[in-house]
């Protein structure tokens, strides 16, 4: 979040934590830099940047373009915000590499439904295009055929819980939502074969997704039952995080965000119903 006036900030901060979100605050544009700079320094990568466009010394427009010219932070979706009619051109705010424009004062669903649209797809995704159009014919080709594939999510989080929904809608796929580890261990044992994967989150209240995975896989055990691959789809991204949740008894392994092509690919390798693609990357 950058804006100088605190009160702003204050309000932002708030608005996202109710959602499930973890922000940090910066000031002004130079403030902005140093914390970005530090924070590639340390492995920590920020998912969106909300950005005031009316600040002294700096502006909004001048610092995206900072931002963008940047290659360790280039790629990092801005969403920007200003209490006056948009300030600059829909062409300006592509080349600076903003992907969004509110004018203050907002709603709040109207914030939420932004942010839900730039986390879905990324300007990654968008530059992507062959591959993008290559996983749209698939989604398109799943959604002739009328199966419908029920898959088990724990997320606490009700953002990420709507990225995934968004993520499936077009697909075979229709996620059963729970908010913890316990409910989903309560959820799987009600109809142990109604879900032919499981999509579970690491950190969450009452049961984490190490906890639940290894219940899960000693009830399969004890009662003789098939066994259900267990997807982690987590914010921990270390080579000992992975480690973890592999030791946990999970089958593999996706990072948050995750992109919805590599969502939709590992479900379709873990619950057989893959669908050929002949996808051409552009170099």
């Amino acid at each position: 979040i950058v804006d100088d006036i605190e009160t702003n900030r204050k309000i932002l901060k708030e608005q996202l934590h109710n959602w499930g979100i973890e922000s940090d605050c910066a000031k002004d544009g130079t403030d902005a830099l140093t914390i970005l700079k530090a924070s590639k320094q340390f492995n920590k990568n920020y998912d969106i940047i909300l950005l005031d466009y009316l600040m002294p010394g700096m502006n909004g427009k001048e610092l995206a373009t900072i931002i963008q010219n940047n290659d360790a932070v280039a790629t990092t979706p801005i969403i920007m915000l200003s209490s006056c009619d948009q300030p600059i051109s829909n062409e300006e705010m592509s080349e600076a590499g903003i992907s969004s424009y509110l004018m203050k004062p907002f709603r709040e669903k109207r914030l939420y439904n932004t942010l839900l649209a730039t986390i879905v797809q990324s300007p990654q995704e968008q530059q992507s295009s062959q591959l993008s159009k290559s996983a749209r014919d698939a989604i398109q080709e799943r959604s002739v055929n009328k199966e419908n594939v029920e898959i088990l999510v724990a997320e606490d989080i009700l953002l990420n819980q709507d990225v995934v929904r968004l993520m499936l809608a077009d697909t075979i796929y229709t996620p059963v939502f729970v908010n913890n580890g316990k409910e989903a261990v309560e959820l799987y044992k009600e109809a142990p074969m109604r879900f032919p994967a499981i999509i579970m989150d690491v950190s969450m209240p009452v049961m984490n997704g190490y906890q639940a995975t290894k219940l899960i896989s000693a009830y399969e055990v004890s009662k003789h039952l098939p066994h259900i691959p267990i997807i982690a789809l987590t914010g921990h991204a270390l080579k000992n995080d992975r480690d973890e949740c592999l030791q946990a008894g999970m089958d593999d392994y996706l990072t948050k965000p995750v992109k919805q092509t590599d969502l939709i690919d590992k479900l379709e390798i873990w619950t057989g119903r893959a669908v050929k693609v002949d996808a051409v990357i552009a170099s």
